[in-house]
Protein backbone atom coordinates (compact mmCIF):
# COMPACT_ATOMS: atom_id res chain seq x y z
CA UNK A 1 0.00 0.00 0.00
CA UNK A 2 3.20 2.58 0.96
CA UNK A 3 4.82 1.29 -2.55
CA UNK A 4 1.34 2.50 -4.16
CA UNK A 5 0.55 5.40 -3.10
CA UNK A 6 3.80 7.08 -2.71
CA UNK A 7 4.64 7.76 -6.29
CA UNK A 8 7.97 8.85 -7.87
CA UNK A 9 8.32 12.47 -8.63
CA UNK A 10 11.20 14.90 -10.60
CA UNK A 11 12.01 17.91 -9.01
CA UNK A 12 10.06 21.04 -10.58
CA UNK A 13 13.41 22.55 -11.73
CA UNK A 14 14.70 19.09 -13.59
CA UNK A 15 10.98 19.40 -15.30
CA UNK A 16 11.94 23.31 -16.64
CA UNK A 17 15.05 22.47 -17.70
CA UNK A 18 13.41 20.92 -21.13
CA UNK A 19 11.04 23.60 -21.60
CA UNK A 20 13.37 26.24 -21.22
CA UNK A 21 16.52 24.47 -23.67
CA UNK A 22 13.02 24.11 -26.21
CA UNK A 23 12.42 28.03 -25.34
CA UNK A 24 16.37 29.10 -26.24
CA UNK A 25 15.90 27.05 -29.82
CA UNK A 26 12.83 28.51 -31.08
CA UNK A 27 14.49 32.16 -30.20
CA UNK A 28 17.88 31.42 -31.10
CA UNK A 29 17.04 32.92 -34.69
CA UNK A 30 15.52 35.94 -33.68
CA UNK A 31 18.29 36.68 -31.17
CA UNK A 32 21.27 35.63 -33.87
CA UNK A 33 19.28 38.82 -36.18
CA UNK A 34 18.70 41.47 -33.61
CA UNK A 35 22.26 40.83 -32.56
CA UNK A 36 23.91 40.72 -36.27
CA UNK A 37 21.50 44.26 -36.46
CA UNK A 38 23.16 46.04 -33.98
CA UNK A 39 26.72 45.27 -35.08
CA UNK A 40 25.46 46.66 -38.15
CA UNK A 41 26.26 50.31 -38.93
CA UNK A 42 23.62 52.27 -39.29
CA UNK A 43 22.13 53.21 -43.19
CA UNK A 44 20.74 56.36 -43.79
CA UNK A 45 18.51 56.56 -47.74
CA UNK A 46 20.08 59.23 -50.30
CA UNK A 47 23.55 59.44 -48.58
CA UNK A 48 26.44 58.93 -51.07
CA UNK A 49 29.63 59.94 -51.18
CA UNK A 50 30.85 62.07 -53.71
CA UNK A 51 34.08 63.28 -56.11
CA UNK A 52 33.45 66.29 -57.63
CA UNK A 53 35.66 66.60 -61.08
CA UNK A 54 36.98 70.18 -62.72
CA UNK A 55 33.32 71.60 -63.60
CA UNK A 56 31.34 70.71 -60.36
CA UNK A 57 28.78 68.99 -61.96
CA UNK A 58 29.44 65.67 -63.68
CA UNK A 59 30.45 63.74 -60.07
CA UNK A 60 30.83 60.46 -59.47
CA UNK A 61 29.14 58.63 -56.38
CA UNK A 62 29.99 56.02 -54.30
CA UNK A 63 27.29 53.99 -52.32
CA UNK A 64 29.52 51.76 -49.63
CA UNK A 65 27.07 49.24 -48.11
CA UNK A 66 28.19 47.20 -44.74
CA UNK A 67 31.49 49.27 -44.87
CA UNK A 68 33.11 52.41 -43.49
CA UNK A 69 35.77 54.63 -45.63
CA UNK A 70 36.98 58.19 -45.43
CA UNK A 71 37.17 59.40 -48.68
CA UNK A 72 39.96 62.05 -47.79
CA UNK A 73 42.82 59.82 -49.50
CA UNK A 74 40.52 57.43 -50.86
CA UNK A 75 41.02 54.96 -48.17
CA UNK A 76 38.48 52.10 -47.26
CA UNK A 77 38.10 50.50 -43.69
CA UNK A 78 36.15 47.23 -44.35
CA UNK A 79 34.61 45.89 -40.85
CA UNK A 80 33.24 42.38 -41.38
CA UNK A 81 29.47 42.11 -39.67
CA UNK A 82 29.24 38.59 -39.38
CA UNK A 83 31.07 35.39 -39.65
CA UNK A 84 28.46 33.98 -41.68
CA UNK A 85 28.62 36.90 -44.21
CA UNK A 86 31.01 37.06 -46.96
CA UNK A 87 32.91 40.52 -46.58
CA UNK A 88 32.36 43.55 -49.00
CA UNK A 89 35.22 44.51 -50.92
CA UNK A 90 35.54 48.21 -51.88
CA UNK A 91 36.92 49.00 -54.83
CA UNK A 92 40.29 50.35 -55.51
CA UNK A 93 38.69 53.69 -56.44
CA UNK A 94 35.79 56.27 -56.28
CA UNK A 95 35.22 56.55 -60.02
CA UNK A 96 35.15 52.66 -60.71
CA UNK A 97 31.93 51.98 -58.63
CA UNK A 98 30.03 52.74 -60.00
CA UNK A 99 30.26 54.24 -63.58
CA UNK A 100 29.81 57.67 -63.19
CA UNK A 101 26.41 58.46 -64.91
CA UNK A 102 25.93 61.85 -66.75
CA UNK A 103 22.17 62.45 -66.97
CA UNK A 104 22.15 62.11 -63.13
CA UNK A 105 23.38 65.38 -60.64
CA UNK A 106 24.30 64.81 -57.20
CA UNK A 107 22.54 64.51 -53.93
CA UNK A 108 23.83 65.29 -51.06
CA UNK A 109 26.58 63.81 -49.14
CA UNK A 110 30.47 64.50 -48.59
CA UNK A 111 31.28 67.30 -51.30
CA UNK A 112 35.31 67.01 -52.12
CA UNK A 113 36.21 70.42 -53.00
CA UNK A 114 38.55 71.82 -55.76
CA UNK A 115 41.99 72.74 -54.60
CA UNK A 116 42.21 69.64 -51.61
CA UNK A 117 39.73 71.05 -48.97
CA UNK A 118 38.74 69.05 -46.49
CA UNK A 119 35.44 67.36 -47.04
CA UNK A 120 32.21 68.60 -45.42
CA UNK A 121 29.18 66.59 -44.79
CA UNK A 122 26.21 68.28 -46.02
CA UNK A 123 22.79 66.71 -45.11
CA UNK A 124 19.26 67.87 -45.99
CA UNK A 125 17.12 70.21 -43.84
CA UNK A 126 13.48 68.96 -44.22
CA UNK A 127 12.60 72.05 -42.24
CA UNK A 128 13.70 74.36 -45.03
CA UNK A 129 11.69 72.29 -47.85
CA UNK A 130 15.04 71.49 -49.55
CA UNK A 131 14.84 68.99 -52.26
CA UNK A 132 18.00 68.26 -54.90
CA UNK A 133 17.50 68.27 -58.30
CA UNK A 134 19.14 65.68 -60.13
CA UNK A 135 18.34 65.26 -63.84
CA UNK A 136 20.55 67.04 -65.92
CA UNK A 137 17.97 67.34 -68.65
CA UNK A 138 15.96 68.93 -66.18
CA UNK A 139 18.76 71.89 -65.62
CA UNK A 140 18.72 71.97 -69.42
CA UNK A 141 15.33 72.55 -69.86
CA UNK A 142 15.38 75.43 -67.49
CA UNK A 143 18.52 77.32 -68.98
CA UNK A 144 16.76 76.84 -72.05
CA UNK A 145 13.37 78.51 -71.19
CA UNK A 146 16.10 81.18 -69.38
CA UNK A 147 17.91 81.85 -72.35
CA UNK A 148 20.23 83.85 -69.85
CA UNK A 149 22.82 85.23 -71.66
CA UNK A 150 26.19 87.62 -70.58
CA UNK A 151 24.03 90.72 -71.10
CA UNK A 152 21.72 89.17 -67.79
CA UNK A 153 21.85 90.05 -64.76
CA UNK A 154 20.47 86.94 -62.23
CA UNK A 155 18.99 86.11 -59.04
CA UNK A 156 18.96 83.02 -57.98
CA UNK A 157 16.83 81.77 -54.60
CA UNK A 158 18.23 78.87 -52.84
CA UNK A 159 21.48 77.35 -54.99
CA UNK A 160 21.46 73.92 -53.31
CA UNK A 161 24.31 71.78 -54.30
CA UNK A 162 24.48 73.82 -58.11
CA UNK A 163 23.12 72.39 -60.15
CA UNK A 164 21.17 75.43 -61.61
CA UNK A 165 23.94 78.00 -60.42
CA UNK A 166 26.93 77.17 -61.98
CA UNK A 167 25.72 77.41 -65.50
CA UNK A 168 24.29 80.67 -64.45
CA UNK A 169 27.53 82.00 -62.92
CA UNK A 170 29.12 80.63 -66.80
CA UNK A 171 26.31 82.73 -68.56
CA UNK A 172 25.10 85.61 -66.84
CA UNK A 173 26.29 89.43 -67.00
CA UNK A 174 25.79 88.70 -62.55
CA UNK A 175 24.58 86.00 -60.42
CA UNK A 176 22.76 87.19 -56.47
CA UNK A 177 22.29 83.99 -54.80
CA UNK A 178 19.37 83.90 -51.89
CA UNK A 179 20.32 80.83 -49.68
CA UNK A 180 19.34 80.07 -45.85
CA UNK A 181 21.63 77.25 -45.42
CA UNK A 182 25.24 78.87 -45.21
CA UNK A 183 26.75 75.24 -45.39
CA UNK A 184 24.85 74.68 -49.19
CA UNK A 185 25.99 78.36 -50.18
CA UNK A 186 29.70 78.35 -48.94
CA UNK A 187 30.47 74.70 -50.57
CA UNK A 188 27.94 75.92 -53.60
CA UNK A 189 30.24 79.05 -54.33
CA UNK A 190 33.13 77.10 -53.90
CA UNK A 191 32.57 74.87 -56.94
CA UNK A 192 32.06 77.89 -59.17
CA UNK A 193 35.26 78.38 -61.67
CA UNK A 194 37.39 80.44 -60.21
CA UNK A 195 36.99 82.96 -63.39
CA UNK A 196 33.24 83.52 -62.85
CA UNK A 197 33.46 83.70 -59.00
CA UNK A 198 33.92 87.81 -59.07
CA UNK A 199 30.38 87.78 -60.57
CA UNK A 200 28.68 86.26 -57.73
CA UNK A 201 27.46 88.64 -55.11
CA UNK A 202 26.24 85.62 -52.30
CA UNK A 203 23.61 86.84 -49.69
CA UNK A 204 22.96 84.27 -46.70
CA UNK A 205 19.13 85.10 -45.63
CA UNK A 206 15.61 84.07 -45.62
CA UNK A 207 13.82 84.59 -48.47
CA UNK A 208 10.81 85.20 -46.92
CA UNK A 209 12.57 88.49 -44.64
CA UNK A 210 14.74 90.01 -47.04
CA UNK A 211 13.26 89.60 -50.48
CA UNK A 212 14.54 91.50 -52.94
CA UNK A 213 15.59 94.48 -50.97
CA UNK A 214 19.04 93.41 -50.93
CA UNK A 215 19.46 92.84 -54.84
CA UNK A 216 22.13 95.20 -56.41
CA UNK A 217 20.99 95.39 -60.30
CA UNK A 218 18.00 97.97 -60.71
CA UNK A 219 16.54 95.06 -63.59
CA UNK A 220 17.09 91.08 -63.25
CA UNK A 221 15.85 87.78 -63.91
CA UNK A 222 14.70 85.39 -61.55
CA UNK A 223 16.05 81.42 -62.03
CA UNK A 224 15.45 79.00 -59.17
CA UNK A 225 14.35 75.94 -58.07
CA UNK A 226 12.25 77.08 -55.55
CA UNK A 227 11.52 75.38 -51.48
CA UNK A 228 7.99 74.52 -51.88
CA UNK A 229 7.05 76.93 -48.36
CA UNK A 230 8.05 79.58 -50.01
CA UNK A 231 6.05 79.86 -53.38
CA UNK A 232 3.63 82.04 -52.12
CA UNK A 233 6.05 84.74 -50.11
CA UNK A 234 7.97 84.43 -53.38
CA UNK A 235 4.65 85.60 -55.51
CA UNK A 236 3.77 88.41 -53.09
CA UNK A 237 7.51 89.73 -53.51
CA UNK A 238 7.56 89.47 -57.24
CA UNK A 239 4.59 91.44 -57.49
CA UNK A 240 5.91 93.81 -54.81
CA UNK A 241 9.06 94.16 -57.23
CA UNK A 242 7.20 93.93 -60.45
CA UNK A 243 9.20 96.92 -61.36
CA UNK A 244 12.68 95.72 -61.49
CA UNK A 245 11.83 92.03 -62.40
CA UNK A 246 12.05 91.37 -66.03
CA UNK A 247 10.60 87.71 -65.88
CA UNK A 248 10.78 84.51 -63.93
CA UNK A 249 11.65 81.04 -64.42
CA UNK A 250 11.34 78.87 -61.42
CA UNK A 251 10.31 75.33 -60.60
CA UNK A 252 7.37 75.26 -57.94
CA UNK A 253 5.08 72.58 -56.40
CA UNK A 254 2.54 70.89 -59.37
CA UNK A 255 -0.54 71.64 -57.68
CA UNK A 256 0.90 75.36 -56.80
CA UNK A 257 1.48 75.99 -60.02
CA UNK A 258 -2.55 74.66 -61.54
CA UNK A 259 -4.43 77.15 -58.32
CA UNK A 260 -2.41 80.01 -60.05
CA UNK A 261 -3.09 79.96 -63.19
CA UNK A 262 -6.76 78.25 -62.47
CA UNK A 263 -9.89 79.96 -64.05
CA UNK A 264 -13.20 80.29 -62.68
CA UNK A 265 -15.60 77.50 -62.01
CA UNK A 266 -12.80 74.83 -61.32
CA UNK A 267 -12.15 73.41 -57.74
CA UNK A 268 -8.70 75.20 -57.07
CA UNK A 269 -9.49 78.79 -58.49
CA UNK A 270 -9.78 81.05 -55.59
CA UNK A 271 -7.93 84.12 -54.17
CA UNK A 272 -4.80 83.49 -54.94
CA UNK A 273 -5.34 82.46 -58.45
CA UNK A 274 -6.67 86.26 -58.98
CA UNK A 275 -4.11 88.04 -56.67
CA UNK A 276 -1.53 86.25 -59.43
CA UNK A 277 -3.76 86.88 -62.47
CA UNK A 278 -3.91 90.41 -61.63
CA UNK A 279 -0.62 91.26 -61.67
CA UNK A 280 1.15 88.78 -63.61
CA UNK A 281 1.10 87.12 -66.63
CA UNK A 282 1.62 83.22 -65.71
CA UNK A 283 2.20 80.39 -68.24
CA UNK A 284 3.33 76.70 -67.48
CA UNK A 285 5.90 75.42 -69.33
CA UNK A 286 6.45 71.57 -68.36
CA UNK A 287 6.02 69.15 -65.54
CA UNK A 288 9.11 67.24 -63.75
CA UNK A 289 8.08 64.33 -61.88
CA UNK A 290 8.86 63.54 -58.44
CA UNK A 291 11.76 61.24 -59.41
CA UNK A 292 13.94 63.78 -60.44
CA UNK A 293 14.61 64.99 -57.02
CA UNK A 294 16.69 63.73 -54.50
CA UNK A 295 15.42 62.41 -51.34
CA UNK A 296 12.18 61.82 -53.33
CA UNK A 297 9.43 64.68 -52.84
CA UNK A 298 5.70 62.99 -52.01
CA UNK A 299 4.84 65.45 -54.91
CA UNK A 300 5.45 66.30 -58.90
CA UNK A 301 6.66 69.81 -59.20
CA UNK A 302 6.45 71.97 -62.75
CA UNK A 303 8.32 75.05 -64.10
CA UNK A 304 6.62 78.03 -64.71
CA UNK A 305 7.36 81.41 -65.70
CA UNK A 306 6.21 84.83 -64.48
CA UNK A 307 6.05 87.67 -66.85
CA UNK A 308 5.13 90.96 -64.46
CA UNK A 309 1.93 92.96 -66.33
CA UNK A 310 3.21 96.61 -67.01
CA UNK A 311 -0.05 97.71 -65.14
CA UNK A 312 -2.29 95.64 -63.31
CA UNK A 313 -5.54 94.60 -65.11
CA UNK A 314 -8.14 97.41 -63.67
CA UNK A 315 -7.49 100.84 -61.85
CA UNK A 316 -9.04 100.02 -58.47
CA UNK A 317 -8.48 100.62 -54.93
CA UNK A 318 -7.03 97.72 -54.95
CA UNK A 319 -6.20 96.88 -51.02
CA UNK A 320 -10.93 97.15 -51.45
CA UNK A 321 -10.84 94.88 -53.92
CA UNK A 322 -9.09 92.09 -52.65
CA UNK A 323 -10.56 92.58 -49.28
CA UNK A 324 -13.49 92.06 -51.85
CA UNK A 325 -12.21 89.22 -53.71
CA UNK A 326 -10.91 87.49 -50.25
CA UNK A 327 -14.27 87.98 -48.43
CA UNK A 328 -15.88 85.82 -51.65
CA UNK A 329 -13.69 82.52 -51.20
CA UNK A 330 -14.22 83.14 -47.17
CA UNK A 331 -17.12 80.53 -47.17
CA UNK A 332 -16.66 78.39 -50.76
CA UNK A 333 -20.23 76.37 -50.00
CA UNK A 334 -21.81 79.78 -49.20
CA UNK A 335 -23.69 82.22 -51.98
CA UNK A 336 -21.56 85.57 -52.43
CA UNK A 337 -24.40 87.30 -51.32
CA UNK A 338 -23.99 86.30 -47.40
CA UNK A 339 -20.11 85.86 -47.86
CA UNK A 340 -20.78 89.47 -48.51
CA UNK A 341 -23.05 90.05 -45.14
CA UNK A 342 -20.95 87.32 -42.61
CA UNK A 343 -17.53 87.56 -43.57
CA UNK A 344 -14.81 88.76 -41.19
CA UNK A 345 -12.90 90.45 -43.75
CA UNK A 346 -15.89 92.80 -44.43
CA UNK A 347 -16.36 93.32 -40.84
CA UNK A 348 -13.00 94.96 -40.44
CA UNK A 349 -12.66 96.85 -43.32
CA UNK A 350 -12.28 100.18 -43.40
CA UNK A 351 -14.76 100.90 -45.79
CA UNK A 352 -18.29 100.59 -45.96
CA UNK A 353 -20.54 98.48 -48.31
CA UNK A 354 -23.88 98.83 -49.59
CA UNK A 355 -26.64 96.23 -48.80
CA UNK A 356 -26.18 92.86 -51.58
CA UNK A 357 -30.10 92.85 -51.64
CA UNK A 358 -29.75 96.80 -53.42
CA UNK A 359 -27.62 95.62 -55.76
CA UNK A 360 -28.39 94.53 -59.21
CA UNK A 361 -25.03 92.11 -59.82
CA UNK A 362 -26.70 89.89 -57.01
CA UNK A 363 -30.81 90.74 -58.30
CA UNK A 364 -29.42 89.15 -61.70
CA UNK A 365 -27.71 85.84 -59.69
CA UNK A 366 -28.78 85.88 -56.51
CA UNK A 367 -27.01 82.08 -56.07
CA UNK A 368 -24.00 82.45 -57.61
CA UNK A 369 -20.62 82.08 -55.60
CA UNK A 370 -17.20 83.22 -55.79
CA UNK A 371 -15.59 80.63 -57.69
CA UNK A 372 -17.56 81.16 -60.33
CA UNK A 373 -16.18 84.84 -60.75
CA UNK A 374 -14.17 86.18 -63.12
CA UNK A 375 -11.83 89.21 -62.22
CA UNK A 376 -14.01 90.96 -64.93
CA UNK A 377 -16.97 90.23 -62.59
CA UNK A 378 -15.22 90.73 -59.40
CA UNK A 379 -14.34 94.13 -60.66
CA UNK A 380 -18.22 94.80 -61.92
CA UNK A 381 -19.03 93.78 -58.37
CA UNK A 382 -16.48 95.64 -56.40
CA UNK A 383 -17.93 99.01 -58.58
CA UNK A 384 -20.87 98.08 -57.54
CA UNK A 385 -20.92 97.36 -53.68
CA UNK A 386 -18.51 99.54 -52.70
CA UNK A 387 -19.44 102.88 -51.31
CA UNK A 388 -17.17 105.70 -52.85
Amino acid sequence: RFHRSRRFRLPGQLLALPRLLLLLLLLSPLLLHRRRRRRQPQRRHGRLFLEVDQEGLALTAAAMPLSQFRVAGLRFFRRQLSPFREPVRPPPSLSSWPPPSPSVLPPPGLLRMRGGDRPLHLSQRKSLGQVFLKRRDVVDKILAHAAVTNQTDVVEIGCGLGALTIPLAESARSLTIIESDSGFLAKTVGLIPDGFRGIIDAQHGDFTKVRFDAVKPSRFTVVANLPYQISTDFVQAVISSRGRIERAIIMVQAEFADRIVASPGSKIYGSLSIFAQFYLNVRNLFLVPRTAFSPVPKVDSRVIEIVPREKPLHDVDQEAFFTLVRSAFWGRRKTLARCMRDSPFMKNAPFKIKNPEDCEFFRNKPRVRGEELSIDDFVQLYKEIVEK
